[in-house]
């Protein structure tokens, strides 16, 4: 004999609470949701449970999906009653054997009463047993006129989730009536009785005769399919106005996230023209490029930076990183590049928490940041670069495109304090121009003809840049786009793509 986990009350059985859940699959974890909001880790079929638990998943269900849910689940809940469906396919055979005026008897109202009878009286015998003290349940069928009856269900439902009990009794009349005689069923809510743990709900219903052409199995398969494709339609109206506000939320994320970037004011006096290729994998992303405000000053610094991790994550990190470089360059009088690159790093690692010891039972999380800093002096044409795995192409104005490496340097994770990397410095003229991509750009898989999948790497990157080098960067940049897209091809986009070219 199962103990019993919970005491007082009205209890139902693990097993009944399993079938719950597992009847309701279809729209996710809101069973497991409930029963963890009840400190309920996993259910065990031998133990008892207090009734308010099916009735909150019930309550869940009515709220998101309608009265259509709770009617599908109902109907199919009364497929595992199979001893049930037995008896009364049993009461078929013999009834469609017997014959009045050459008639079967099922097509007289006598089967009816048989059949319904049968029915209420074994979903009584298992509602029954629910029955303490006071409270009482059970399932009652009544005849009250010619073809009129009236079906009672008293059951721990709450009385707006009527739904429920009537697709689990109605399951029965298809089941075995349906063939023979169809059922209009109104619930007389002048009737409906309820306590804190029961509520007893009434139906009128009036039977027609009607000879078709399917059997009852088939019919019972289609109303219960016609039911399901309520449930799906209410389901799928959810999900599209859920999707709906979430791609509304998504594009207002991106022009927030635009907004971020360096409006043209800031680089015009120091640039002759700038071209950017800026494009999220997923609407928004990890991306960012920032420049250093125009204060008349002739050194401006230029940075690229690729957040780890893509939408909704990398965006928050790539908002973290450019509040942080506006805070180096407020307070810091120009710092090296590899020096901001560090100071980044550093104030990523704070900010995220990553520079404290991890408790013993936390979430452990490692994020970062790949960064490229240029430094330009426009007046003694001096540059210096650091770049912590993320690389600067030098278009000399008269001499051919070459890439200047950055390092494998970590920015911002765990393991990365104090990480600086190497800087490179070199001379550059009026004229030349510069590229600085994140690695979504070399990193893309496509294909050329007759050869596997491969990165599209920097070697075909410059070999693009050279072939392209007579277009302004704006119109290099927007070839670059169609490039990637062209070697892309039917394949997925493996990472947020960012690109300047800017001309001195």
């Amino acid at each position: 004999m199962s103990t019993n986990f919970f005491s007082g009350g009205t209890i139902i059985t693990g097993e009944q609470l399993v079938s719950t859940i597992a009847n309701m699959a279809s729209l996710g974890g809101i069973g497991h949701q409930v029963l963890e909001e009840f400190g309920i880790r996993e259910i065990s079929p031998e133990q008892h449970y207090p009734f308010q638990i099916r009735r909150s998943i019930h309550a869940t269900v009515l709220r998101r999906f309608g009265p259509e849910a709770l009617y599908s689940f109902g109907f199919g809940y009364g497929d595992s009653w199979i001893h049930i469906h037995e008896a009364i396919a049993a009461l078929r055979s013999e009834l469609l054997s017997q014959h009045v005026n050459g008639h079967s008897v099922m097509s007289q109202e006598h089967s009816i009463q048989i059949i319904g009878e049968r029915a209420f009286h074994m979903m009584h015998e298992i509602l029954e047993k629910n029955s303490h003290d006071n409270v009482y349940f059970g399932a009652w069928f009544k005849r009250l006129d010619d073809f009129y009856y009236r079906a009672e269900l008293r059951n721990t439902s709450s009385p707006d989730q009527v739904a429920f009990p009537h697709g689990l009794f109605i399951n029965f009349l298809w089941s075995g009536l349906s063939d023979y005689w169809q059922f209009n069923v109104a619930h007389d809510q002048a009737a409906l009785q309820y306590g804190e743990e029961w509520t007893h709900f009434v139906w009128d219903i009036r039977f027609t005769p009607r000879l078709s052409t399917k059997n009852a199995q088939e019919l019972t398969w289609e109303h219960r399919l016609a039911a399901r494709e309520a449930l799906l339609s209410r389901v799928l109206a959810e999900s599209e106005e859920k999707n709906r506000l979430i791609m509304e939320s998504m594009n207002y994320a991106r022009l927030l996230q635009e907004a971020q970037l360096p409006r043209q004011a800031r680089y015009t006096r120091h640039f002759r023209e700038l071209g950017m290729l800026w494009e999220p994998r997923d609407t928004i992303g990890g991306d960012l490029w920032w420049i250093t405000p125009d204060d008349q000053s002739s050194v401006v610094t230029i940075i690229v930076v690729d957040c780890a991790g893509h939408g909704v994550p990398g965006a928050m990190l790539a908002l973290l990183a450019s509040t942080t470089l506006e805070r180096i360059y407020a307070f810091t009088a120009r710092p090296d590049p590899a020096a901001a690159l560090q100071q980044l790093g550093n104030a990523l690692r704070r900010g995220l928490n990553q520079d404290q010891s991890l408790d013993e039972n936390a979430v452990a999380h490692d994020d970062g940041c790949d960064a490229a800093a240029l430094q330009l002096n426009l007046v003694s044409g001096e540059a210096i670069f650091a770049g912590a795995n993320l690389s600067l192409i030098h278009i000399p104005e008269d001499g051919t495109a070459y890439r200047l490496r950055g390092e494998a340097v970590r920015l911002g994770y765990r393991d990365a304090a104090d990480a600086m990397p190497h800087q490179h410095i070199f001379k550059f003229r009026v004229g030349d121009r510069f590229v600085l991509t994140t690695d979504g750009v070399v990193d893309q898989v496509g294909s050329a003809p007759s050869r596997p999948p491969m990165a599209y790497g920097y070697k075909r990157l410059l070999g693009f840049i050279e072939r392209q080098r007579h277009l302004s960067p704006a119109l290099m940049m927007h070839e670059l786009g169609l490039e990637l897209r062209r070697w892309q091809g039917d394949g997925l986009r493996r990472d947020d793509v960012t690109a300047l070219c800017f001309q001195i």
